[in-house]
C-alpha cells in the first residue's frame, strides 16, 4: 500500500528481511540489519548506478515490530553520514518501557518453536478457506501474511520484543509516531503517538492505508528539500 501510495513522491524501497538469530536481541538485531543496509544501498563498494547518495538523506518506516527497530536503523545509518530525513513508526511503541504488560506474555507461543506457529497458520489457511468470500480484504492480507511468514521468524520476533526493555531513548532524528484508535493489540493508551488515525486498527497499512499514505506525504513535504 505505501509502496504503490508514494511512489510518485519518492522512491519506496522494502529491504528484505535480515534473517534472526538466536543470538539477537532487538537491538543487537536492528543494528546489524542498519548495517545490512548500509551496505546494500549506501556504501561506496554499491556500483554507482545503484548507490544512494549520503547526502540526499533518506526516509524511514517500519510497522508493529519495524516500528520498534526503525529508529535504531537510523540511529546506525546517521553515523555513517547518512541524513534521516524524518522515520516514521506506525502501529508500535516507541521504548521497551511502554510495551504493554500483558503481552510479554505471548512467549508462551514460543513454546513449541515451530508446531505453534505451523499450527497458527494451518489455522489461517482454514478461515481464508471457509470464510474467504465474506472476509475483509485488510483481514484476509493478515491472515496471508501469517501464513507466509517462516515460522521461525515468527519465534525470534516474539522472542525479542517480549525480553525487549528500557527507558525512552533520544534520537537526532525526527520521528512520527502514527496509531490507530482502535488498535488491539498495542492500545494507544500505552504511547504517545503523534498522529491518531481514529478508526486504524492495529495493520494501519491494511486498514488506513490512504490516510496513513497522507500523513507521510504531508511530512515528506515539510522535510524534503
Amino acid at each position: 500500500m505505501q509502496k504503490e501510495g508514494l511512489s510518485d513522491l519518492m522512491d519506496v524501497i522494502v529491504p528484505d528481511w535480515l534473517k534472526p538469530h538466536s543470538y539477537h536481541t532487538l537491538i543487537s538485531y536492528a543494528k546489524e540489519w542498519g548495517e545490512k543496509i548500509w551496505n546494500d544501498y549506501f556504501a561506496p563498494e554499491v556500483p554507482e548506478e545503484n548507490r544512494y547518495e549520503v547526502t540526499r538523506g533518506c526516509y524511514l518506516g517500519g510497522m508493529s515490530f519495524g516500528g520498534m527497530i526503525a529508529p535504531i536503523i537510523g540511529e546506525v545509518l546517521e553515523s555513517k553520514g547518512v541524513k534521516i530525513r524524518t522515520c516514521f513508526c506506525i502501529s508500535t511503541v516507541r521504548y521497551g518501557d511502554q510495551f504493554p504488560r500483558r503481552l510479554r506474555y505471548w512467549r508462551l507461543l514460543n513454546i513449541s518453536p515451530d508446531g505453534c506457529w505451523l499450527t497458527i497458520g494451518a489455522f489461517c489457511r482454514m478461515l481464508i478457506a471457509f470464510s474467504g468470500k465474506r472476509m475483509s480484504w485488510a483481514r484476509h492480507e493478515i491472515y496471508q501474511q501469517v501464513i507466509d511468514t517462516p515460522p521461525r521468524r515468527n519465534f525470534h520476533v516474539i522472542r525479542m520484543f517480549c525480553s525487549w526493555h528500557g527507558p525512552q531513548h533520544e534520537y537526532d532524528f525526527p520521528i512520527m509516531q502514527i496509531h490507530g484508535g482502535r488498535d488491539t493489540v498495542l492500545p494507544v493508551e500505552c504511547t504517545n503517538p503523534d498522529e491518531v488515525i481514529t478508526k486504524g486498527g492495529h495493520c494501519l497499512p491494511l486498514t488506513s492505508g490512504k490516510r496513513l499514505n497522507d500523513l507521510i506525504a504531508e511530512q515528506y513535504k515539510k522535510t524534503c528539500d
